[in-house]
């Protein structure tokens, strides 16, 4: 499944940004919240973080923007196993630098969010 990419904005810091997708047993999946220009709001993300949880709202993995294997630095892509079929939820966010004012982030702008089904695909 290559579904379309939403652009999004999170317009204050502490904003998150739920989507639901559905995704198969055993298949692998990139996840990705990257920075847009010239998007809605005109300001990009500046540091993405991105998690995805369960159906039943439980929280399975998370890539922060800035990690190794991101490709622009703050972007964040996330590499997934589905271990069964059926509804998931990303949380498009932003990373929260300051654990002093909360946890929910700290950054604002706009991001592209998207998943790739990786299935029969070669590098």
């Amino acid at each position: 499944m290559d579904g379309p990419h939403i652009v999004s904005t999170l317009e204050l810091p502490g904003d998150f940004d739920f989507f639901r997708v559905e995704l198969t047993d055993g298949q692998l999946y990139n996840i990705g919240q990257y920075l847009v220009v010239g998007g809605p709001s005109g300001v990009p993300l500046s540091d993405a973080f991105v998690e995805l949880y369960d159906a039943t709202g439980n929280l399975i993995v998370s890539a922060d923007g800035g990690g190794p294997n991101t490709p622009s630095g703050l972007d964040a892509l996330l590499t997934f196993v589905a271990e069964e079929s059926g509804t998931y939820y990303i949380n498009a966010r932003a990373f929260d630098s300051d654990p002093g004012n909360g946890t929910t982030g700290d950054a604002v702008g706009d991001y592209d969010l998207f998943v790739n089904d990786l299935a029969g695909r070669r590098d």
